[in-house]
């Protein structure tokens, strides 16, 4: 056991090495670690296939259509301006904080309702317009919202971790434990947000390009869409996902029908960005981006992240 867990430490530092120092693309490094690792712990030479195929396919199966959905919402968003719209409003809200904790707190309260990963596809492409209006470092509000969203998300119910959690406990008072969790979800954000706030000073003098932003803004500012449809295809998803909690937490009191079995339907993670991806398309009479434009971006897009979840999906496949 010591020996397999010493070749799963060996594979996880040379993924950092290998992306970090030697600048090799995620997808061959983690091809080599899988590779390496299957070797290393003596897999059958054919059980290899089934466990790559395996590993590949589940994380295709869950967020295939999440990474989709939420890249073509990010796409139409950016390229008609909507982004910006949306910046705005949010600047205007949260002109008193820093903009990690903004951001933080944005992710705690959407967090709770809704999964992590699925808010996360959402809200991140809000990032880059916030980035570029505030000047602030990507990568610091990109921790930030990660923080923000994964706190609450693995410590306050009606998240499943939590409830199982509770249920593995035998833990019966869970308004106690939305109140501890609640409150040190709370902590680690403000932790989080600080880490990201300290990150954000750094790389803002190392900008070269961010003089001509102000003038670019100002030139499309009477093209930008109106505040309520540019939220539409983010707010939508967010308030069908929570109605899907709210459905599963009363399962029990709520007589199944058609209407129900419908709002289940639409309430699932992937079907209620399906409904902001429709609302999205309203957009585009904001943009000279047709709609086959529109959907070809957001696959080439897409296919990046798929391709290196899935080969993150086989080693945790190998690993299992």
């Amino acid at each position: 056991m010591a020996s397999a867990f010493s070749f799963i430490l060996i594979t996880i530092a040379w993924i950092v090495v290998g992306t970090t120092k030697l600048k090799l693309h995620p997808f061959l490094v983690l091809l080599a670690g899988c590779f390496f690792l299957v070797f290393s712990l003596q897999l059958p030479f054919g059980v290899i296939p089934q466990v790559f195929a395996k590993g590949f396919g589940k994380t295709f199966e869950s967020i295939g259509l999440l990474v989709l959905y939420g890249t073509i919402i990010g796409v139409i968003l950016e390229n008609t301006n909507a982004t910006h719209s949306i910046a705005n409003a949010l600047l205007k809200l949260l002109y008193k904080l820093p903009m990690p904790f903004g951001v933080s707190c944005i992710g705690y309260v959407v967090s709770i309702p809704v999964f992590c990963d699925s808010a996360f596809v959402i809200l991140s492409s809000l990032n880059k317009s916030l980035a570029e209006k505030t000047n602030t470092s990507k990568i610091a509000l990109t921790i930030a919202l990660s923080t923000g969203l994964f706190a609450p998300h693995v410590l306050v119910p009606p998240t499943p971790g939590p409830l199982a959690a509770a249920a593995n406990l035998e833990m019966n008072n869970l308004f106690v434990l939305i109140c501890i969790g609640a409150a040190l979800a709370f902590v680690l954000i403000l932790v989080g947000a600080f880490y990201a706030y300290s990150i954000s000073k750094k790389p803002i003098i190392q900008t070269s390009d961010v003089d001509t932003k102000p003038e670019d803004d100002n030139t499309g500012k009477s093209n930008l869409p109106p505040l309520s449809t540019s939220l539409a295809p983010i707010i939508l998803p967010i308030i069908l996902m929570a109605l899907g909690t709210l459905l599963q937490v009363l399962n029990d009191l709520v007589s199944s029908n058609i209407l129900v079995d419908f709002m289940k339907l639409i309430t699932t993670p992937s079907n209620a960005i399906l409904v902001g991806v429709i609302f999205s398309f309203g957009l585009l009479k904001y943009s000279s981006l047709n709609l086959k434009k529109c959907i070809e971006l957001s696959i080439k897009s897409a296919a990046p992240i798929l391709i290196i979840t899935g080969m993150g999906g086989i080693l945790g496949e190998v690993i299992q």
